[in-house]
Formats: structure tokens, sequence, C-alpha cells
């Protein structure tokens, strides 16, 4: 069973190789082989998109809101775009929201947001850093999507 696990994950590191920006986006924290190779998997190659926004939908995190007439409804994600993209960015998410997203998970959560809609909030950003890591072809900064307090400590 681990060979299999380690045969599979060799042939994903391979497949990767061939990705022009894969090593970029595997600087950022949270983000490994597997789940890197998972996204660009479902999502295609994100220089093809025009803006992150397009990617969100893609993956089903844009929001909607059931409302008619007079009365509106709650906004919720969509959920019509990648499932298992979405699951695969919800498990980044959890691990990044202890690592390189957490002063912005923690400032959410502060401000009194859910910790579950902290969640999504960094799953979109987690797609924005890579869109721009392969639109600009460049490695992720921990002090560009950090809170101003971390960047005054720093």
């Amino acid at each position: 069973m681990l060979a299999q696990l380690a045969t599979v994950e060799s042939a994903m590191a391979a497949s990767l190789k061939r990705v022009p920006y894969g090593k970029r986006l595997l600087t950022v924290p949270g983000l490994g082989v597997v789940s890197v190779a998972t996204l660009v998997g479902e999502l295609g190659d994100l220089r093809d998109y025009r803006a992150a926004r397009q990617v969100i939908k893609m993956v089903g995190l844009d929001l909607v809101e059931d409302s008619s007439g007079a009365k509106h409804g709650h906004r919720h994600i969509s959920r019509r775009g990648r499932r298992y993209a979405r699951q695969m960015l919800y498990m980044v998410a959890l691990k990044a929201g202890s690592g390189a997203l957490k002063a912005r998970r923690d400032r959410l959560v502060g401000n009194g947001k859910p910790p579950k809609k902290a969640i999504v909030a960094n799953m979109c950003a987690l797609l924005h850093i890579m869109f721009a890591l392969a639109r600009d072809d460049a490695d992720f900064d921990p002090s560009l999507h950090s809170t101003p307090e971390v960047r005054k400590a720093s």
C-alpha cells in the first residue's frame, strides 16, 4: 500500500515538473505535490484564466443569493464548480490557516466571522495567490500576504 502511494506521488511530481509554474506553486506554505497536482489537474492551466475571479467561480466558491422580489435570502457559495478542487482547497486552507494565512484567519474570526467562513475566505485567498504566482511567474512572498500588523513586526 505504501509503495503504491509512493508510486502515485512520484508520478504526480513528474507530471508537475512539466507545468511551467509548478515549482512556483510549491513555494506556498501548505501546498504540497499532491495538492498542487490535484488542483492543476482539476483547474487546468491557470494562465488561461483572465482573472482570479474566474478560477474562484470554476471551483464553486463564488457567492450567490437566494432572493425573490422583496424577500432577500442568505448569501452562500454556489458549489457549482469542481467538487474535488473545492475539497482539496478546504484541506489546504485548514493547514495554511495555522501557517501562512493564520493572521488573516485570526483577524476574520476576531471580527466576528464564523470559523468556517474564515476558512472559505482563505480558500479564495489561496486561489488568488496561486493565480498571481502563475500569471507573474514569481515565488511566494509571505510579506505580501500578511496583515499590516505582521508586516510591522518583521
